[in-house]
């Protein structure tokens, strides 16, 4: 019988030399993305100093003044920011409660499609909307939804019912912005938790049958159990998403011109950021300090966000969280 290994050898013949030298194609793999991120990603982190500068692109990065908060503090001040912030929080809650637990809702009505022909076409179908634009996404609205042509309204005439304004009417435009925000999603995040449910042992629920659970019973008390730390990194990733909205989606649903319809319930940075530098440009020159005072603000809260929802599932939720 061969004495045991050393320690000392132990640990050098499975240090990181001898786990590169043994997956050394998967980390030369690794090196594209890596590249990637460290010049599109990380590189252009410098220049978010511009927003505590006064930047003019005729005397360049360097000679351009130092202002400090002066851009955070004008934004902060400015009569929008209440409503922006509002609408923003409002927008990104209401698709994280509809849009969060909806994946999961697919992915436990796909699983228990007998057949597997029709579970595949089933899955296909419901992800394929997330291969489309948000420009054919809303027209595929303004189809269903317009006061004129749209296919509600004119099967409300045929029942003798009045036409109604839903792409104009403010009490419609949360219910639009999150079911429209749901379909295009949901069937693309349903990949992940059907991954998820898949990786389950199947002796968990052989052994499950034999006591006699049901298949509901199998669901509350086996599948769901085993997906939920997926669900809870799904939730804290998304969280520190909460203040990036879909600009091509709100922009359009909202008019998509100059003069933007439904801004009281539907202006967010991204929108804002974008009337700021590109029309504001057109009248007043260009701002890039003032915007990037935006984005650099929005990047922050949402961090924090992060960092607290980590907080949250690691101290009350028993769960050891993503970092």
């Amino acid at each position: 019988m061969a004495a045991p290994a050393a320690p000392g050898l132990r640990s050098r013949k499975h240090g990181f030399l001898w786990e590169f030298r043994k997956n050394s194609v998967l980390y030369l793999l690794l090196i594209p993305p890596l590249v990637w991120v460290i010049i599109f990603k990380y590189r252009p982190m410098y220049g978010a100093l511009i927003a505590f500068k006064e930047y003019d692109p005729f005397v360049g990065f360097a000679g351009s003044p130092w202002v400090g908060l002066k851009n955070f503090r004008e934004f902060m001040r400015n009569p929008m920011f209440t409503n922006i912030l509002r609408n923003t929080i409002v927008i990104s809650l209401l698709k994280l409660a509809f849009g969060g637990p909806a994946p999961l809702i697919l992915a436990l009505m796909i699983n228990e499609i007998g057949s597997r022909k029709f579970k595949r076409i089933t899955q296909t179908i419901s992800y394929l909307p997330h291969f489309l634009s948000w420009v054919i996404v809303y027209g595929i609205f303004f189809l269903l939804l317009s006061e004129n042509v749209g296919l509600v309204n004119n099967l409300r005439l045929m029942i003798g019912l009045p036409k109604m304004t839903f792409l104009a009417n403010r009490d419609a435009f949360y219910p639009i912005i999150v079911t429209s925000s749901v379909w295009k999603s949901i069937g693309w995040g349903s990949i992940i938790y059907l991954a998820a449910i898949t990786s389950i042992p199947p002796d968990i629920y052989e052994s499950a049958v034999m006591d006699g659970a049901s298949r509901w019973q199998q669901t509350l008390y086996i599948t769901i159990p085993q997906v939920l730390p997926v669900f809870a990194i799904m939730t804290i990733l998304a969280l520190g998403n909460i203040l990036n909205e879909d600009f091509e989606q709100l922009f359009l649903f909202m008019g998509g011109t100059e003069q933007l319809m439904l801004t009281d319930v539907g202006e967010v940075f991204e929108t804002y950021v974008f009337r700021v530098g590109f029309f504001g440009m057109i009248y007043t020159g260009p701002r890039f300090s003032y915007s990037a005072a935006v984005g650099f603000f929005k990047s922050a809260f949402g961090m924090v966000l992060v960092i607290a929802a980590n907080w949250f599932a690691k101290r009350k939720l028993n769960y050891r969280g993503v970092f």
